[in-house]
C-alpha cells in the first residue's frame, strides 16, 4: 500500500514537501548513526554532506537526552527552518532514563509550531517514556514491532507531514 501525492489541487507546495523530506531524512540518518556506534566507518558515510550531524558523537547505549541534544543542534543549524513546518521524529528500540529536560528545552525553543513524533520499534522499546516525550513535545506516539509496521509508521508520519496534520 503506497501513498500518492498530488500537488495540482493542494495548497502544499513542492518546495515544502522537499524541505520536509530533507529534514525527515536528516533525522533518520541521525537515528541510524546512533544504532551503528560500533561501525564508525559506516557511520561517517551515513552523515549528510551538509555536516549537520558532525557535532553529534554517539558512544553506545540508549540516551534520549543525547539524541534530543543532537536533534536540537541539527534544528538550530538547519537553514530556513522558520519558513517551514517543523517536526522531530525520535525513534528508539531501547530503554532510557533521560530525555524529559531536553524535550522541554526543544519545545520551549521551537514553540508549538513544531510537533514531536516518537516511534518505538521492536519489543524492548520503552513505550511509556516515548509516549510521555511525545506528549511533552505536543506530538504523537507510534509503535512498530517489526519491519512491516515500521514501514507503515513511516508512511503515517509522511502522510501527517504532507497533509499538515502534525
Amino acid at each position: 500500500m503506497g501513498l500518492e501525492f498530488s500537488f495540482e489541487s493542494s495548497d502544499l507546495k513542492l518546495e515544502h514537501v522537499i524541505s520536509l523530506s530533507i529534514v525527515l531524512i536528516s533525522m533518520i540518518l541521525y537515528c541510524l548513526s546512533l544504532v551503528l556506534t560500533s561501525l564508525r566507518q559506516v557511520q561517517r558515510v551515513l552523515r549528510t554532506p551538509q555536516s549537520l550531524l558532525e557535532s553529534v558523537t554517539p558512544d553506545g547505549g540508549t540516551s534520549f537526552a543525547q539524541a534530543l541534544q543532537g536533534a536540537q543542534t541539527v534544528l538550530r543549524k538547519a537553514k530556513n527552518l522558520k519558513k517551514h513546518h517543523q517536526f522531530l521524529l525520535l525513534m528508539s528500540d531501547g530503554q532510557s532514563h533521560d530525555g524529559e529536560v531536553e524535550m522541554k528545552e526543544i519545545y520551549d525553543e521551537f514553540g508549538e509550531k513544531m510537533k514531536v513524533h516518537t516511534l518505538a520499534f521492536g519489543t524492548r522499546a520503552q513505550v511509556d517514556k516515548l509516549k510521555a516525550l511525545a506528549q511533552l513535545g505536543g506530538g504523537s506516539f507510534l509503535k512498530a514491532v517489526d519491519g512491516v509496521e515500521l514501514v507503515q509508521a513511516f508512511e503515517q508520519v509522511a502522510y501527517k507531514l504532507t497533509h499538515r496534520e502534525t
